[in-house]
């Protein structure tokens, strides 16, 4: 009997972890367009933008890698400018297998 106790709560605690991961998913995805117009509004093309979305949807990242990939694009741009050619920069450590904090 305490075996099964112990596993109806491992289930639940997994449940809940699954379903925080989830919400942050989602409020990631969320996050998406405003930092992508953000970039925009700093002068990086419409279309590389575009370009740097459409790559990390090809490369299955999740909304949240995405994300970060934005906030850290946005930020690299109030320091130095506009990255020229910014979505193939993007395809190419994609392409690489960059990924993560190492992409952002």
């Amino acid at each position: 009997m305490r075996g099964i106790v112990v596993l109806a709560f491992a289930a639940a605690a997994f449940a809940q972890e699954e379903a925080a991961g989830r919400r942050e998913e989602i409020l990631a995805a969320l996050e998406l367009p405003r930092q992508a117009q953000a970039l925009r509004d700093k002068g990086v093309e419409k279309a590389e933008v575009k370009a740097a979305v459409e790559e990390t949807r090809k490369k299955r990242l999740k909304a949240k890698e995405s994300k970060e990939l934005l906030e850290e694009a946005n930020r690299a741009v109030d320091e130095h400018g506009p990255v020229d050619n910014f979505g193939a920069f993007v395809r190419g450590q994609l392409d690489k297998g960059v990924r993560g904090r190492e992409l952002a």
